[in-house]
């Protein structure tokens, strides 16, 4: 299946899943703050029995300059370039299941003279499991900001993380 349009950019099984679905009121904080969330672009989708892949080409999601400052979407340029593949695992005939995913995920460093927006290297790994009533549930993150030469002593690296266990 390919879908072009606005959507969700296929990194994070917590942001693929619909509101109406996710495991409490609000999505991670962690996930919100690394995962590029909802963006323009392309995406393929392929579904072989209990694996699904996907990858996609999107505009630029990250959207903070070298100094910090936020930067609008129109005076960037990029591209962000994402893959994901997931694996569903029954565990039993009653429904309860394992879901273990990983994500990669590079936004290109902007090109243009207006402004300086590094580049970003985003990994994820995610895992679920659903026994019947209870579930828990995980994913670690990892974000490496690629900096133009000029800032190569400033540290880029940020990570997190979040577990959950629910009835």
């Amino acid at each position: 299946r390919v879908l072009v349009g606005r959507q969700m950019v296929p990194f994070s099984y917590e942001f693929l899943v619909g509101a109406a679905n996710i495991d409490f009121v609000n999505r991670s904080r962690v996930v919100r703050r690394l995962g590029p969330g909802r963006r323009t672009g392309a995406a393929i989708n392929a579904v072989a029995g209990p694996v699904r892949l996907r990858g996609g080409v999107f505009n630029a999601s990250y959207t903070t300059d070298v100094m910090g400052q936020e930067t609008p979407q129109n005076v960037r340029g990029g591209l962000l370039a994402a893959g994901r593949a997931q694996g569903n695992v029954p565990i039993d005939d009653g429904g309860s299941e394992a879901i273990l995913g990983a994500s990669i995920a590079y936004d290109t460093p902007d090109t243009s003279d207006q402004v300086e927006v590094p580049g970003r290297l985003l990994l994820s790994a995610d895992a679920r499991i659903h026994l019947g009533r209870v579930l828990v549930g995980g994913e670690l993150l990892y974000s490496d900001v690629v900096l133009p030469e000029r800032f190569q002593s400033l540290d880029g690296t940020t990570s997190g993380g979040y577990a959950t266990l629910g009835y």
